[in-house]
């Protein structure tokens, strides 16, 4: 059994042409939770009074019921897998919870510190493809990319120059 609901039909006929066919219905019981899936980052620290972050629910063989977010024991507005929640100073806690047509249910909590500085001791990660340190070129055309992260800030500024300039 593969679906939630299944389905058999079993045919026979005679000699004679006559056909009969019977069908019956099985139900394969699902015992799993849904599987939330988010953008969240447990334990992250945030300066912005706000956050937008996605919500969503998969469930292998049943359909996701309902998907519940709350805030702090309140609940806000899920709309287009996305929700908003508009953080207090210090620890915030927001609990999502989906819950599928056979009563299965999945819960996943995550703490978010509303912080009024953050004391950042880390520089910025830089990673780059398509070339290597020390590598020769056959040609003067070059294509790489590059990737820069923080800890801390979102929007990171890179800079790149060749021989010093830009």
């Amino acid at each position: 059994l593969g679906k939630v609901r299944n389905c058999i039909k079993i045919k026979a006929s005679d000699n004679s042409g006559n056909v009969v066919s019977k069908y019956c219905t099985v139900y394969l019981k699902d015992t799993e939770p849904p599987i939330i899936k988010t953008d969240l980052v447990n334990g992250r620290q945030v300066i912005e009074d706000e956050i937008t972050f996605s919500v969503d629910a998969v469930d292998m063989l049943d359909y996701v019921e309902s998907i519940d977010v709350e805030l702090n024991g309140k609940e806000i507005e899920r709309k287009m897998m996305k929700c908003t929640a508009k953080l207090i100073d210090g620890e915030n806690l927001i609990c999502i919870k989906a819950k599928d047509r056979s009563g299965n249910t999945s819960i996943k909590k995550f703490v978010i510190n509303k912080v009024k500085t953050i004391k950042d001791n880390e520089a910025p990660k830089i990673s780059v493809e398509g070339i290597k340190n020390g590598e020769k070129f056959k040609t003067s055309n070059l294509s790489f990319k590059v990737k820069v992260t923080d800890n801390v800030d979102v929007n990171v500024k890179e800079l790149v120059k060749l021989n010093g300039q830009i």
